[in-house]
């Protein structure tokens, strides 16, 4: 009974030690935990209360300083949606070309046909036997428009083009949003510059991250119309040799004008021909006899001077 007693007595006090060094160690990690998250506190105040002197008094290019905000943003903000919660940016683009029988009929149901979708005209002509239309129709509303305009008459060809932006979108979002922080972060700075130096400095490059804040919102913004908007071209023609008032018959009257008018044409250049050559080629043929007369002639200067040669 004794050694029995001993036994029990021994385990229940490795038990007891076991719970005591267990309780030690997680009040040891809570308290390590609790340090570093005060340290990592204070450094980011202290990069925060440093002011501008992180980029001017350390040197840093305009490169760095981009880094460093980017570095500093908590994850996940400012950063593109993750692969499978892409919003697909497309631009879609469509062309038909279609054979009407009236084109005052024709222009009337495009108009229609681009209300109808909630799109506009962006661009129109219009010919004595065709027209077109440039309509900006919404995305959402792209293919059930191609399919009405293609009704309109009888269909000769009809393209569907898309483009993806996906990719080019949202890294221009990205930079955009980047770009935004860092001048927030600089106006801030410019509040707590201390001397002139440090003033001309900041404001240089606020001036050169409001530019590029600028031309990055116009791109997203041309960007996301186009995404928005899909744009679809319309070519309506009237048959062959056909106006909107009627079928036109050959005009052989104009034909055979056409015809004559050809033939004088043509005459009339030759001779004009004919008085090139008699104005400056008679001229040189006359020229070129007198010269030979003067060597080779009557007179032959050159025919003396060979005999004068050969007699030495």
């Amino acid at each position: 009974m004794s050694k029995t007693k001993k036994i029990t007595a021994a385990a229940a006090a490795i038990a007891a030690l076991t719970l005591l060094a267990g309780c030690s160690k997680k009040a040891a990690d809570a308290q390590f935990a609790s340090s570093g998250s005060a340290m990592a506190s204070k450094e980011m105040a202290d990069i925060n209360g440093k002011g501008f002197h992180v980029y001017a008094d350390s040197a840093m290019e305009y490169d760095d300083a981009e880094e460093s905000i980017l570095a500093e943003t908590p994850a996940g903000a400012g950063a593109a949606p993750a692969p499978e919660t892409f919003e697909r940016k497309l631009i879609r683009t469509g062309s038909i070309d279609i054979e009407v029988e009236s084109l005052a009929d024709a222009r009337a149901a495009l108009e229609a046909w681009t209300k109808r979708y909630g799109g506009y005209i962006s661009d129109s002509g219009e010919w004595s036997n065709s027209l077109s239309i440039t309509a900006r129709i919404p995305s959402a509303n792209f293919n059930a428009a191609m399919s009405d305009a293609a009704g309109f008459g009888k269909l000769r060809s009809k393209n569907i083009n898309s483009q993806d932006v996906t990719e080019q979108y949202y890294d221009i979002a990205t930079r955009l949003k980047t770009k935004r922080m860092m001048l927030e972060r600089l106006e801030n700075y410019l509040k707590t510059a201390k001397d002139m130096k440090d003033l001309l400095e900041i404001e240089t490059k606020i001036n050169s991250v409001t530019a590029e804040v600028e031309s990055m919102q116009g791109q997203l913004n041309r960007l996301a119309s186009r995404v928005d908007y899909a744009t679809i071209s319309v070519q309506a023609r009237l048959p062959y040799k056909q106006t909107e008032s009627g079928f036109v018959l050959p005009d052989a009257r104009s034909s055979f004008r056409g015809f004559a008018s050809n033939i004088l044409e043509f005459f009339v250049g030759l001779l004009i021909v004919i008085l090139y050559v008699a104005v400056c080629g008679v001229p040189l043929v006359l020229l070129a006899i007198l010269l030979y007369w003067l060597c080779f002639g009557k007179i032959g200067l050159l025919r003396k001077l060979f005999r004068k040669a050969r007699g030495k």
